[in-house]
Formats: C-alpha cells, structure tokens, sequence
C-alpha cells in the first residue's frame, strides 16, 4: 500500500480561507479553498489525533502521542497505527536527501558496523576485517599480487611468497619461470632451460660445482637396464635416429657408442677426425703406441704396411727398401742375444726361423732343421 503525507497551511480570517492548499499526492494532485464550505472541519473526538485526506474525504487518526517538534507524521500499515519520526534523532534531513546514522545490524548471523569509508574505486573490495568485525574497505593491490589469507585476515601478497598449492591438473606459465633463484630456470625468449643458472648459454646447461646426469632405469638387476641417449633428426616430419650412446639392450651391462646412419668419428685437440669408423674399417690419421704389456693379435686376417693390398697374409710395401729394426731393451746392445723368430705355429720353437744378431755385429740365420746359413 502507498502511504501519503497529507500537509495542510491554513491562514484564517476570521471565517474565510484565504491561502490555497496544496494536497500532496503520487498522483500531485492540486486543491484550493475559498471558504470553510469547501473543507469541513469536524472536531476529532481525542488529544493527538491527525488529519488525514483519504481521496473523498477528509478523517482523524488517532495517534499514540501527540507529535512534537521536528517530527514527521506517517502511517505504519503493519501496525495499524500512526508514529512519528524525529528529524535530528538520528535521521538528516538536507534539501531532497534523508540520510541515517551508522546502526549495528545483523548480516550472515554476525553483528557488525559499516564503517566503509572514502570513495569507492575500481578494483576495491569490502571485506570483514580486523577483531572488531567491521566492514572495511580494502583497496585494491598491487599488480602481479593475490588475495590470501593468513588465517585471520585476508592480505595481498606477491606470488612469489604461495608455499602451498593444492592438486593442479594442467599449468600454463607465461614468460620466464624460476624455480628457487637458479634451482631451475626456463627462459621463455630464447627457449633454454637452466640448471644452476638463470642464464643459460644453450638448450640445456647445467651450472654446478660436480654437474651430474644420470639415467636410472627402474629394472630390479643391472643388466635388465635399456638406458640411453639418442641423437637424430627429423626427416619430412619423422624422428629418425642417427645414432646412441648406453646401455642398447637388455640382458649385459655393455655400454654402445654407435652411428646408424653414417661413419663414427673421435678426434681430439689435434683434429676431430683422429680415429673414423666407416663400413667395419678403422681409419687413423696419427700414430698407434702399445705399452709395455700391451698386446696387437691379428687372427685370421692379412696384414698391410705401406699400402691396401692383402696379396699375403702380410703384405709390406715401399718405394725401396724394407727396414725392419729389432730392439731387445731388456738384454741391452752389448749383450748377446737379440733374435727375431719367424715361427710356423702358435707353439714357440716348434718350425721357425730365428735371425740373430751378436753384439760384433755378426749374424746368424738359423732354422729349427739345423740347415743354418
């Protein structure tokens, strides 16, 4: 139901109404009044009463008290009854504006005061804060911060400060990502990932006093392992492996360093290409030293010096002559002894040909049949 304040001016004159009286309605009605004809005024039957204008005729309400100064008459529908509310007991009036003071009220079972103050601005947010459990204004925080609460208070912190997280089931970063300083770093400019470092120089670098990498299969017994490094390229949108280095197969704990598609090649400081491996052959481009109790065993294959033909089981070839020189360091130059055998067998003494030499320089060329020149 609409409710009406109904505010009649009167100047009398003796009888006669001399002003017009403006009836304020939703509707903004308008009335005038020459003379006491035109607006009855019938005596109301009690102390307190209001009169009030009900669209045809004009009536007396009675009220709980008379109303005093600087209080506004209006009707309370869910009562039945009339009360009054007083200008300056916690209600403003200022031009067209009614303003209260602040009141406690419950909101969510809890007891508060708004006590939000300032200009709202964008980003803000009203929050329950602090023991007194009032509304507060909290501004908004800094770029690249979130909201977190600290178990008593909610508070803008840098993301850098979260510990916990809970079950993430996809992450996307973007820009660079730093774990722990220089834990790990990925640079997201020039697709590197650093380990020890936040500036790493290639794909991958690890920066560290004794950087390790290990490959650990989980098989229960060494040699059920299959662990290795590939290399290879992509070839019309296929990986195809070039070659590997590790444990190729499973079964032994050999470790394979093996090109697939062409020559394997070590070099040293001296050149990359000191020892190639191309169609079963080895190829060397310097010199090969054997130690003291280092060994060369040819088995079932020729043997070449100085040229690729194997026209016997050793082929030796040179532009003139042949030297061949024989140093027996244990027995010394002036001691007899130095020989070189030439044995027909694996079994020493069994058919050879033994050439000597003393230590006057004169010579022996001597047969296992005795038939000695």
């Amino acid at each position: 139901m609409k409710k009406r304040i109904v505010i009649y001016i009167m100047l009398l004159s003796g009888l006669a109404v001399a002003a017009p009286i403006r009836d304020v309605f939703p509707e903004s009605e308008i009335k005038r009044f020459r003379s006491l004809t035109d607006f009855q005024l019938d005596a109301g039957t009690g102390q307190g009463q209001v009169l009030y204008w009900d669209g045809s005729n004009n009536k007396w309400i009675p009220s709980e008290t008379p109303p005093a100064s600087d209080e506004i008459v209006f009707w309370d529908n869910g009562d039945s009854a009339i009360k009054f509310l007083t200008v300056g007991a916690g209600l403003t009036i200022s031009g067209t504006e009614i303003t209260s003071s602040l009141f406690t009220h419950a909101i969510l079972s809890t007891g508060h005061t708004d006590a939000t103050t300032g200009t709202v601005a964008r980003g803000d947010l009203v929050i329950g804060q602090g023991a007194s459990s009032t509304w507060t204004r909290k501004a908004l925080g800094a770029s690249a911060t979130i909201l977190r609460s600290d178990g008593t208070d909610a508070t803008w912190t840098a993301t850098t400060s979260i510990t916990t997280l809970g079950t993430l089931t996809d992450l996307t970063v973007a820009g660079d990502l730093t774990v722990d300083t220089d834990t790990l770093h990925v640079d997201s400019t020039g697709h590197k990932v650093g380990i020890g470092t936040t500036s790493p120089d290639k794909s991958l670098e690890i920066r560290n006093s004794s950087p390790v990498i290990r490959l650990r299969d989980t098989g229960a017994t060494a040699n059920a392992t299959t662990a290795f490094i590939e290399f290879g390229g992509t070839d019309a949108g296929v990986w195809n492996r070039t070659g590997y280095i590790g444990d190729g197969q499973s079964g032994n704990t050999d470790i394979i360093l093996q090109a697939e598609d062409s020559d394997l090649i070590l070099g040293d400081s001296s050149g990359f290409n000191i020892l190639t491996l191309s169609g079963g052959d080895a190829t060397f481009t310097g010199s090969i030293n054997i130690g003291a109790s280092g060994k060369i065993n040819f088995r079932d294959t020729d043997i070449s010096i100085g040229s690729t033909l194997t026209d016997g089981i050793l082929d030796i070839t040179a532009d003139f002559s042949i030297d061949m020189f024989f140093d027996n360091a244990d027995v010394g130059a002036e001691v007899d002894g130095q020989s070189l055998n030439i044995n027909r067998r694996a079994v020493e003494g069994d058919d050879y040909i033994s050439l000597y030499v003393d230590k006057d320089k004169k010579g022996l060329i001597g047969f296992s049949g005795d038939n000695d020149l």
